[in-house]
């Protein structure tokens, strides 16, 4: 793969310069950029994917630590994501871009980057959080590399209000540039008595069907994308008819 072909395979999958988009990626989708010394392919994917949205777009990536479900304090320069290469890079790459959420960080840069690094960090899915902010600003998602898998997805179990999670709050320290200072955040988590993990097999059958689902290549991997719109309204159109149908207890 060469760096001219990544502008073609996101037009490819329907997303446009100016876009605000949000990637889940796998390092491997680099490891094919072979032109390029190994220890720079992933920065080369990240500024052609920039070159390519242009200065009216914006790129968001995953920069998940989990810190307070683990009792520890979120560090926002130096926590490490744990939601793979392809999201840690990111982070190191833009340092002070990543916003302050102790559990769903981001990392952004482009037009709206101030938007999402000040994105609310008292909820982890609801009003003003990153998810919510993709969806205002009409912005597409993306798996890259990977099978669709979003997270995204609980910020609509969150706004459907869906019976099988519940609000539990997260308490602990947060260190940033102005210091140390406690944090309250609620996380919209599942009830240990069904099976919550996301099994998006129908989601994924239904947005193909009706044409909203863009699976195309990226080189040797496929890239997955949809417009955050598109998926809001598909999976509130599944949660009516089924409430479990996000979810593994659906497919039992």
């Amino acid at each position: 793969m060469k760096e001219e072909d990544i502008s073609s395979s996101l037009e490819s999958a329907g997303v446009f310069p100016g876009d605000t988009l949000m990637i889940h990626g796998d390092a491997i989708v680099a490891a094919q950029l072979v032109e390029s010394p190994k220890e720079e392919r992933l920065k080369v994917l990240f500024d052609e994917i920039m070159r390519y949205l242009g200065p009216r777009g914006t790129l968001v990536v995953p920069a998940f630590s989990y810190s307070f479900t683990r009792g520890e304090t979120f560090d926002v320069l130096n926590s490490p994501s744990i939601v793979g290469t392809f999201s840690e890079q990111f982070r190191l790459i833009y340092p002070n871009k990543r916003s302050k959420h102790p559990i769903f960080s981001v990392t952004a840069i482009g037009l709206y980057e101030k938007e999402f690094v000040n994105s609310c960090v008292t909820d982890c899915f609801g009003e003003h959080t990153c998810f919510q902010l993709v969806h205002k600003l009409g912005g597409k998602l993306m798996n890259l590399g990977c099978d669709l898998m979003l997270t995204y997805t609980h910020y609509c179990e969150q706004m459907f209000g869906v019976s099988y999670r519940y609000f539990k709050n997260f308490n602990g320290s947060v260190i940033d540039l102005g210091g140390e200072y406690q944090l309250t955040t609620q996380y919209f988590v599942g009830n240990r008595d069904i099976s919550y993990s996301l099994n998006l097999g129908r989601l994924k059958k239904t947005l193909l069907s009706k044409e909203e689902l863009r699976i195309v290549p990226f080189g040797r991997v496929a890239a997955y994308s949809v417009s955050a719109e598109d998926y809001f309204n598909t999976c509130f159109e599944l949660l009516l008819k089924d409430e479990m149908s996000l979810i593994e207890e659906g497919v039992k």
